[in-house]
Formats: C-alpha cells, structure tokens, sequence
C-alpha cells in the first residue's frame, strides 16, 4: 500500500515539476518578446529617418563629404564663442 503510494506521489509530482518549469519558460518569453518589441520600434524609427531623401546628403555633409565640382573649404582661428 505505502509503494503504491510513492508511486502515485511521484505521479503526481512529476507533471506539477513541468508546469512550473513551463511557467517559468513562458515568464522569461514574454521578457524577451518585450525587449524585442522595443527593438523592434527603435529600428522601425531608424528605417524611417534613412528612408527620407536628405538623410544621405546630411551624413555624407558630417562626414566632410563633397559633391563633384565643390570646394571643400577649411576655416582656422575662429573665436570660441
């Protein structure tokens, strides 16, 4: 009588020990989908800043990029202001 009831103890342990794993798993999913998320929007954001039509011109200009048939000019000894 006493095995049988180890038995049915571990029976009834055992699906209580993966239910609470799974919990577990399902809590540290749905952290990362909203991190995810997150990063996500933040490129979503990005994507749109370089799809506008002056971004490359302004990055390429912060670079010290010239179009052809420009002069770069370089001015030294200005006053801090």
């Amino acid at each position: 009588m006493l095995c049988a009831l180890v038995v049915l103890l571990y029976l009834a342990i055992s699906p209580v020990r993966s239910l609470v794993a799974d919990f577990h798993l399902s809590a540290q999913r749905h952290a990362q989908l909203g991190g995810l998320r997150q990063q996500a929007a933040a490129l979503a954001g990005e994507q749109r800043l370089l799809e506008d039509p002056g971004t490359p011109q302004i990055e390429a200009r912060s670079l010290g990029l010239v179009r052809p048939g420009e002069h770069e000019y370089v001015v030294n000894g200005l006053p801090n202001n």
